[in-house]
């Protein structure tokens, strides 16, 4: 019996550094990303800024170098207000109608779809059951995933569709893509922050974090299906809301 309480501390033991030790590695790759993400454009507005101190630009010269700081500068607030969508935070749930919420999200990246010659399909009906949540965080997870699916569309063959399917407890969301898709590896890794296959500049790892991150927060969950050259399926489930029961409004007299 002392043998076995000896080599179960030595297993708790071992566990607690193998879980101090995991979440170092965690916060050492999420520090990375964050410097790397903000290094990108601080090197373009130092070097502007220099130029525009100098004094030997012409108007124009000088406007544009003022814009690539402009451009830098709302680059890290995104960066830094994408990170701040990672904290759980407080909010009220409710009755959310799937479709309704969609196509808001729609509304939002049609521009960009439109600029790629992308066609997005709302397929989930509109008498579809509500799920419980906040409609303002819903439409955020359905933006960062309707974005990521346009993305990886290519130019002017892109097709997205977002369907719907639900059982007596949840809801099912699906926004499905034909783009290029992921191989297992790019699959095993595009929920951890600041991973992205895009290229530099055109993307910054953490729409799947955050939509990911509200769907948890609402007792959900985000999964994903995909296959290099074949597209990408991402599902989120909510739990439906219950409406609550008819009040009896029979009341039973009581024999005098």
């Amino acid at each position: 019996q002392e043998d076995i309480r000896e080599a179960r501390g030595r297993i708790t033991e071992t566990e607690r550094r193998l879980f101090a030790a995991q979440r170092l590695s965690t916060t050492g790759t999420l520090a990375a990303g964050i410097a790397h993400e903000i290094n990108n454009p601080l090197g373009g507005m130092q070097n502007a800024a220099r130029s525009i101190r100098e004094g030997r630009l012409d108007e124009a010269k000088r406007a544009e170098y003022l814009g690539l700081i402009e451009d830098g500068l709302s680059r890290v607030k995104a960066i830094v207000q994408k990170i701040l969508e990672l904290r759980p935070r407080a909010f009220e749930p409710q009755p959310v109608s799937p479709h309704d919420a969609v196509e808001k999200a729609i509304a939002f990246v049609d521009h960009r779809a439109r600029r790629k010659e992308v066609a997005i399909r709302n397929e989930v009906p509109p008498d579809a059951p509500a799920v419980l949540a906040d409609p303002v965080e819903l439409q955020q997870a359905f933006l960062n995933v309707l974005m990521n699916a346009v993305d990886a569309c290519v130019m002017g063959e892109g097709m997205v569709t977002v369907y719907h399917r639900s059982s007596p407890d949840a809801g099912e969301v699906s926004v499905a893509d034909n783009g290029c898709g992921m191989d297992e590896e790019e699959l095993a890794r595009c929920m951890d922050p600041f991973f992205t296959t895009k290229d530099v500049g055109q993307g910054t790892g953490l729409g799947l974090s955050v939509a990911q991150n509200i769907v948890s927060n609402h007792g959900g969950k985000l999964d994903l299906r995909s296959e290099r050259g074949r597209g990408t399926t991402v599902t989120v489930t909510l739990p439906l809301a219950r409406r609550p029961a008819a009040k009896d409004e029979t009341r039973t007299q009581v024999p005098g």
